[in-house]
């Protein structure tokens, strides 16, 4: 059997794709005890995106919450795209697993080189950054690389890889915390 290699020390994630984020954070409070849900409704200020060919597209509202030091992210399809496919096909359901390598570009390199010597291609990989609005009125820049891997052929969920910078971890922690974030 394989080792994970370079994903194996960072599972940190349990994303579902749901119709509607409120009902689905209710389901999961009740279901789950979970605390409360945060939002993340920032649009990136620059992104490099690329996508397989076909590749419908990323349109979601993303709300955030701590599950037993697990970060569960629900993400509601807002347009066309690979969530709106994915509930249009499925239901809502499990979507991906997220494993973050490390902080360093380095890690990230070494799992998407890792998955694609076993054979897989991203249909989506990019870097966003995004202004946050800090409380005192400063705007700091967060960053932060991902790549999806559609895993369903092989009988499982898609796969994420994620390397934020620290300004986009303690985001998302504050959002997990109940924090809600938004601007177009």
């Amino acid at each position: 059997m394989q080792a994970l290699g370079p994903l194996a020390k960072g599972f940190y994630q349990i994303s579902y794709v749901v119709a509607e984020l409120d009902q689905a954070e209710g389901f999961f409070k009740r279901t789950f005890g979970i605390r409360r849900f945060g939002r993340l409704n920032l649009k990136a200020r620059s992104a490099e995106f690329k996508f397989k060919p076909g590749f419908p597209g990323l349109n979601g509202a993303v709300a955030l919450a701590d599950m037993g030091g697990m970060e569960l992210e629900l993400i509601a399809p807002t347009g066309p795209g690979w969530y709106a496919d994915f509930v249009r096909r499925k239901g809502p359901g499990l979507h991906h697993l997220g494993f973050r390598p490390g902080l360093r570009n380095e890690d990230f390199d070494a799992a998407l080189a890792f998955l694609r010597g076993l054979g897989h291609e991203p249909v989506a990989t990019g870097t966003a950054v995004f202004d946050v609005p800090h409380s005192d009125g400063r705007i700091v820049p967060a960053r932060t690389q991902f790549a999806y891997f559609d895993l369903e052929f092989g009988g499982a969920s898609c796969i994420e890889i994620s390397v934020p910078d620290e300004a986009f971890l303690a985001l998302k922690q504050a959002v997990k915390g109940g924090l809600t974030l938004s601007h177009d």
